[in-house]
């Protein structure tokens, strides 16, 4: 498919234009009942994290070089869901739905500055998905590379 791994759940945002993210893709971090969609981790051993959650810890650069990128463009956002009573669907969001899904984590009392707003709006503007799972990669994917073939035709 030619996917790349940008970040496990966090990603920065640099103001240059073209607007850059940043992540930290090294390691991801499954459940252990992951083995199931992925049958080439059931060799590895799930270990107890922090939060008392026992997880599967993957070095990806190791599992697939060359699939971690550390900065890429930004594009379309696409937030997962995962529901186990609902077929897969990938859907865009409206305006003000997807501007709800953003959590904006801003602990100081200066106010939200207009260049984050900016950013947030470029974000806004190239579309942002609902990505639901219904427990099989194979069918998210598949809705993947469907969006994918629509940005390049």
């Amino acid at each position: 498919h030619g996917y790349q791994i940008l970040a496990e759940d966090v990603v920065q945002v640099r103001a240059t234009t073209p607007m850059q993210l940043w992540g930290l893709p090294w390691k991801f971090h499954l459940l252990p009942d992951a083995v199931r969609f992925f049958p080439e981790l059931a060799q590895r051993e799930a270990y107890l994290q922090t939060n008392g959650e026992w997880k599967l810890e993957l070095e990806l650069d190791v599992l697939y070089p060359g699939r971690a990128v550390t900065q890429a463009a930004a594009g379309r956002v696409i937030f997962l869901e995962r529901n186990h009573d609902l077929p897969a669907c990938l859907e865009l969001l409206s305006a003000e739905e997807a501007r709800a899904r953003f959590e904006v984590i801003w602990s100081w009392d200066l106010p939200w500055p207009e260049a984050y707003e900016q950013q947030l709006e470029t974000l806004l503007a190239q579309g942002v998905y609902r990505l639901r799972m219904d427990g099989s990669p194979d069918d998210a994917v598949a809705l993947l590379d469907e969006l994918v073939q629509t940005e390049t035709t």
